[in-house]
């Protein structure tokens, strides 16, 4: 009879893990479903997105959007921690600025209204880091950096690599916050701006634990690629596959990156 009860525990906890994996997967289905395609039709701009999560749900995002009055924004997010939890304020989060970018003028009023209604629900310790950058046909971009890591901009007149700092904290950190401040950039025709979450440039080398791809290693690839009149989407692809190679393929964190480049004068 003890044996014939053992048997019974260990099938039903077979099924019980067998049931969990499968509610993973589908969540993972529907946050992939969730990424935007990327948009073919943008005047002046080329644009690419890409992402991979660590487990088999992402506390990072990324988004394309149309705003009020016809600009194009794109969005990119990390909400601290990986898998589901982070995940569901991941989904919550990119819905919700979504629908404010298209309803409000300043993108910086938007950036507002999520940090008060993330500060209201969010659980302590969790937080959004987010890059929100609103474009127009003449080149001006509008970008606003909410505790992110530092997007890069690449000048081809100069092969200069910038950094848009920060203008204010993460989101849900402090739920009162007022976000005003924004950096107004022209890009001119072969400038570029990358825009990445913090696992990639944390990725680890598998040889020596201590060392870090960082952010020189990704100016770069960015320069170099600049300079070679690399596409948005060759940009990408040569950014992850020099991470994948520092890290010898490992990933300890969610990996996103959005590459935005100018086209026309």
């Amino acid at each position: 009879a003890a044996i014939a009860l053992e048997n019974a525990r260990l099938h039903l906890h077979s099924i019980e893990k067998v049931r969990l994996e499968r509610s993973l997967e589908i969540a993972s289905e529907i946050q992939a479903g969730l990424m935007p395609e990327v948009p073919k039709d943008l005047v002046g701009w080329e644009v690419h997105g890409w992402y991979r999560s660590a487990d088999n749900t992402s506390g990072d995002f990324f988004d394309f959007v149309r705003t009020k009055g016809g600009r194009f924004g794109l969005v990119v997010g990390d909400v601290t921690g990986h898998g589901i939890g982070p995940a569901l304020v991941t989904a919550t989060a990119q819905a919700s600025l979504r629908s404010y970018l298209k309803i409000l003028v300043e993108p910086s009023e938007a950036v507002t209204m999520l940090n008060q209604d993330l500060a209201e629900r969010i659980e302590a310790g969790l937080f959004l880091t987010l890059f929100v950058a609103v474009t127009s046909e003449d080149g001006t971009v509008h970008a606003l950096n909410a505790g992110h890591e530092p997007p890069l901009v690449w000048r081809r007149a100069t092969g200069e690599v910038e950094e848009i700092p920060g203008h204010g904290p993460a989101l849900g950190m402090v739920d009162d916050y007022q976000y005003g401040e924004y950096a107004n950039l022209h890009l001119a025709k072969g400038d570029l701006l990358v825009a990445f979450t913090d696992g990639l440039v944390e990725a680890r080398s598998k040889r020596k634990p201590d060392d870090l791809f960082g952010s020189e290693r990704l100016r770069e690839v960015v320069a170099s690629a600049g300079a070679a009149s690399a596409s948005a989407p060759a940009l990408a692809e040569q950014i992850v596959s020099r991470v994948l190679q520092f890290s010898e393929g490992d990933r300890e964190d969610d990996w996103t990156l959005v590459v935005l480049r100018r086209t026309k004068d």
